[in-house]
């Protein structure tokens, strides 16, 4: 029953979505990049929230990943849902079994409801298949519901049971059913934060870093180039006010490094991954908090009923 209530969570790893702009104003859909990275035009907000970290997923200036349905930056490993309406945290499927979409917070739900319910299959036609086997010994007849009962537990066995070891599996590389698609071909671009003190002559920045091109061998060399943040924006001509100079303290250089074919950069090794999707512990008193809150919700009960019922 946990694991189905945390599994059919609302929420399942949302990313923040800003209000929408007014109606006279157009939606962004395509970010001038060219603009942005020569100072032209200023960035839209939230950079501040990846450059402020050591590592981050770019593209191939360096910039944040830019969701243009949503008209915001895309956090990392998170994927637009077209069933949600916004961007979805490590988004792995839309499971109409759950009702919802699996992600980053509901993920190992979904994992344990599989397991449990393949578990449960199995039982199932076990229990039937012994049933059956000493009616036909007796020479019983057998009702339409053995054989029924049977059927279902033999096939739920295989779907549960198939779901679960694949999520299982891709638990253990730390990797998400779309991350999964294509993986031994996919390349990804890595902002990583140069120490000061290291930093090596930046090469020339463009917008062709990457050459698509079929039958030839691309650079093996990681090294893309440099950007520095906060991005600089050229002051207006028509306008008075000027800008003050960004401080070579207040910058922060990243090394945009593109990944080798098929590389995971989130892969922390098998126990790891696996602890970073089901937790440190087999009870988590915070995901007994959810339950608690998710119970409560659905049932209407709120004030001093719902304190005592998270408490349990």
């Amino acid at each position: 029953m946990r694991e189905t209530v945390l599994g059919n969570a609302p929420n399942p790893g949302h990313a923040t979505k800003p209000r929408p702009a007014a109606p006279q104003e157009p939606p962004v859909t395509v970010l001038d990049t060219k603009a942005i990275l020569s100072g032209e035009l200023p960035p839209p907000p939230g950079t501040e929230r990846f450059y402020s970290k050591e590592v981050f997923a770019c593209d191939q200036n360096g910039l944040p990943i830019w969701c243009g349905t949503c008209n915001n930056w895309k956090p990392d490993r998170s994927h637009h849902g077209s069933d949600v309406g916004r961007c979805v945290l490590k988004m792995d499927h839309f499971c109409p079994w759950v009702g919802g979409v699996v992600g980053e917070q509901n993920f190992n739900f979904f994992i344990q409801f599989c397991s449990y319910a393949g578990v449960y299959a199995l039982f199932v036609m076990i229990v039937m298949a012994v049933f059956i086997s000493e009616a036909r010994s007796r020479g019983n007849p057998l009702g339409g519901n053995w054989i029924a009962g049977i059927t279902l537990g033999a096939v739920f066995t295989l779907f549960a049971g198939g779901m679960s070891l694949t999520s299982i599996s891709l638990g253990l590389k730390n990797l998400t059913t779309i991350d999964n698609i294509g993986h031994q071909r996919r390349v990804m671009h890595i902002a990583v934060l140069i120490d000061p003190m290291q930093q090596r002559q930046p090469r020339p920045m463009s917008t062709d870093h990457v050459k698509h091109t079929h039958g030839s061998e691309e650079s093996e060399d990681p090294w893309q180039g440099t950007i520095t943040y906060p991005l600089n924006i050229m002051p207006d001509a028509s306008s008075e006010t000027t800008l003050p100079p960004i401080t070579s303290s207040a910058s922060r250089t990243f090394a945009i490094l593109r990944t080798h074919p098929g590389m995971n950069p989130w892969n922390l090794g098998a126990f790891r991954n696996f602890e970073s999707i089901m937790g440190d512990h087999w009870e988590d008193s915070e995901d007994m908090d959810i339950l608690g809150s998710t119970l409560a919700n659905v049932n209407g009960v709120t004030g001093r009923e719902r304190n005592s019922f998270e408490s349990v």
